[in-house]
């Protein structure tokens, strides 16, 4: 937190502080910048945000004409999910660009238009405003094509493949070759890194996907890339998720947290984003896994000291924290409280949450609500198989447990792993049964 501390000697120092009432404007451009670069590598060494914001009304109001300030105010706004000050702080922010500063100096004011579009379509795509987000998009294409801005457009063309839902995997390609072509080298790895997480979507084998991400870190360690060495590590750890290797998608955090990436002007501050965050909830969920609540306990409390609640990467530790919660009360059979975390759940994530639903009517017996729910979602072979045997659906059960029982002996924790067994006993018991009479 020393890069921390040097801000506040710098903005509370006697007659040249923001504090004070007055600071000059390199003083600003150096606060602004610190900040900026704070809120990028790890926003909980940055001010609060009433604190960053009221310093910014500060220094807005000595300096009218500093559009960074207004920038500043935008990644403050985000940080806070305050959508509409955001859109009002970046809008700010290419106006007071488009100020002239001396005298017969004007910036190019197609610049200045084209890449406020593109700020305002990210915008939209961190608040999940799809459709917005595309219409905005198309405006700055339009405005980079007239002025034959190739790093504009490809910037358009990353976002491009995030906002749309179809023809991914094309737009990521082209996105791949034209950016190594003019070495953008972050949009060369960001690209890989998320052509490897859409090819789990398709029959790619994984090593293809390990590959990707090998060629993507190849990038990332050439160029210094921090924040995509922690993407990275992130990704390995989904996909060893998502193919049900908990112990490697532990390993895969494990080795995220233990990555040396220190601020470049302060060895005491170390990059910390929504990988980071992610890789100590995965942490406590394999100690959940094994059963060890009271660790996991302490990992997410380590988690929340790190991102606290207005922290914009506070939803990840939180929906953790249902995730483990909900597991432990359905171990214990409380019905009546694990209800509740479920309905909580379903505000932020509610397919999640019909899923965890299914869990419960399961647990409680209440099998013609599975059935209408199951509708909705891509059915669990394990959770099938259960309420299938409960119906006396023989063959069907036996389908649905060969299925999932290899995934969850190999991936699911101590708990799934006794029940699949269990669940497996009861279906031979059933059919020898049947089989003697």
């Amino acid at each position: 937190m020393a890069l921390k501390c040097n801000i506040k000697k710098l903005v509370d120092s006697e007659g040249t502080g923001v504090q004070s009432g007055h600071s000059t404007r390199q003083q600003a451009e150096l606060f602004i910048s610190q900040q900026t670069s704070l809120l990028q590598f790890n926003e909980t060494a940055a001010l609060s945000p009433p604190e960053l914001q009221e310093k910014i009304r500060q220094l807005v109001r000595q300096n009218p004409d500093l559009a960074e300030a207004h920038y500043l105010s935008y990644l403050n706004c985000v940080r806070v999910k305050e959508f509409s000050g955001a859109v009002h702080s970046l809008l700010r922010t290419y106006d007071g660009h488009l100020m002239p500063r001396e005298t017969g100096r004007m910036e190019d004011q197609g610049q200045g238009f084209r890449y406020a579009a593109l700020n305002l379509a990210a915008l939209h795509a961190q608040f999940g405003h799809k459709k917005a987000g595309l219409a905005v998009l198309k405006e700055a294409i339009c405005l980079a094509q007239e002025r034959s801005d190739h790093v504009c457009l490809q910037h358009a063309l990353a976002w491009l493949y995030t906002l749309s839902s179809t023809h991914k995997g094309q737009l990521m390609q082209r996105s791949m070759v034209k950016s190594f072509e003019l070495s953008l080298s972050y949009l060369s790895s960001l690209g890989r890194l998320n052509h490897a997480a859409q090819l789990v979507h398709t029959r790619s084998t994984p090593a293809n996907l390990l590959q990707s991400i090998v060629r993507a870190e190849a990038l990332n360690c050439q160029h210094s890339l921090v924040s995509l060495q922690h993407g990275a590590w992130s990704l390995r750890a989904a996909l060893w998720a998502n193919w049900g290797n908990t112990t490697m998608t532990a390993l895969a955090s494990q080795l995220l947290l233990n990555l040396n990436t220190h601020h470049p002007t302060s060895p005491s501050t170390f990059y910390a984003s929504q990988p980071t965050c992610a890789a100590v909830c995965n942490i406590a969920i394999s100690f959940a896994n094994l059963g060890e609540y009271q660790l996991a306990g302490e990992v997410l409390q380590h988690a929340q000291e790190r991102f606290p609640t207005h922290s914009q990467h506070a939803h990840t530790w939180m929906f953790a924290q249902a995730h483990i919660t909900l597991n432990d009360l359905l171990h214990q059979g409380r019905w009546t409280e694990a209800q509740t975390v479920i309905t909580n759940m379903a505000t932020t994530h509610p397919t999640e949450a019909k899923l965890r639903q299914c869990e419960l009517l399961v647990a409680k017996g209440e099998l013609t609500q599975v059935w209408e729910l199951l509708s909705e979602l891509h059915k669990s072979p394990e959770m099938v198989g259960e309420l299938r045997l409960q119906l006396g659906l023989l063959n069907e059960a036996e389908a649905s447990v060969a299925a999932s029982l290899g995934v969850v002996l190999s991936g699911g924790s101590v708990y799934d792993q006794a029940r699949a067994r269990l669940l497996a006993a009861k279906l031979q018991v059933i059919i020898l049964f049947i089989l003697k009479h």
